[in-house]
């Protein structure tokens, strides 16, 4: 399943690859979906769609059809039970809303709609608010990035080290940018994570 996955290019791949994932009974889903790799696996899958239209010159870029796409996976996720995966998706669809829409204000509302569903599921929680920690920070609301940020850092998530890696580097730029003297802090832990 996860080697189909990276020969993902276009929403109709996506698509064909969550069929696939549907057909699966629930045992089958939760042994793919526990693999070791299986978190970051959900992350490039949900950011190769973005990533893929961000690579395209911006003329043929259609960032209304990745909103609509990113929002149709995170749906059909979330109807699997697959936590991490539609955190993914809903990560993928704040960046675009607050990066490639300039609609910082709806990524926010998909952020707080999504963290009052995540039930208890970290890695979910963690996905959801660092990304609206990084658009609040991209968009100069450092005031307002750092809580989310180390909301997001306090989740205690094992797993998604390329995601904790570049957040705790954000969150050492945002402290450093607000005069905190907490920036120094989270760049050594950004470096004992890539250590360990």
């Amino acid at each position: 399943v996860w080697a189909a996955a990276t020969r993902i290019r276009v929403a109709a791949d996506a698509s064909t690859w969550f069929d696939l994932l549907a057909g699966l009974d629930a045992d089958q889903r939760r042994r793919v979906l526990e693999w070791h790799a299986a978190d970051e696996g959900c992350l490039t899958l949900a950011d190769r769609l973005w990533m893929r239209e961000h690579e395209k010159p911006s003329e043929d870029r259609d960032w209304i059809r990745i909103r609509n796409s990113l929002a149709e996976f995170a749906e059909r996720a979330r109807a699997l039970g697959c936590g991490v995966l539609w955190a993914a998706f809903i990560r993928a669809r704040i960046i675009v809303e607050g990066e490639y829409l300039s609609d910082l204000a709806r990524a926010l509302v998909i952020g707080d709609e999504a963290l009052r569903t995540c039930s208890g599921d970290l890695r979910a929680n963690f996905l959801v608010m660092e990304a609206v920690g990084r658009q609040l920070f991209y968009a100069g609301r450092i005031k307002d990035a750092l809580p989310w940020m180390d909301r997001a850092l306090s989740q205690g998530v094992d797993g998604l080290r390329l995601a904790r890696f570049n957040l705790l580097l954000e969150t050492a730029r945002a402290s450093h940018a607000a005069e905190g003297g907490q920036a120094v802090s989270y760049a050594t832990q950004a470096v004992e994570l890539a250590r360990g």
